[in-house]
């Protein structure tokens, strides 16, 4: 059984740093092509080539969840 020390830590928040721009753009750049959209229907190619005008908006998206820990409804 756990210890009550054990259990605090798992309660613990660990800390985690926002991603930067430059690491967003790199996974969006290593998206795949071809593959089914996800729930929301929009596919890999339309972030990727959505270019200076999509990839700052997603990454404010990005951080505003982080940082609220909810991602939105709309």
């Amino acid at each position: 059984m756990n210890s009550e020390r054990e259990m605090e830590n798992l309660n613990e928040k660990e800390e985690i740093p926002p991603s930067t721009y430059k690491e967003i753009n790199g996974i969006i750049q290593k998206l795949r092509n071809k593959n089914a959209p996800g729930p929301d229907n929009i596919i890999s190619e339309l972030i990727k080539e959505g270019g200076q005008q999509l990839k700052p908006r997603i990454y404010m998206l990005i951080l505003k969840i982080s940082e609220k820990e909810v991602i939105p409804i709309d």
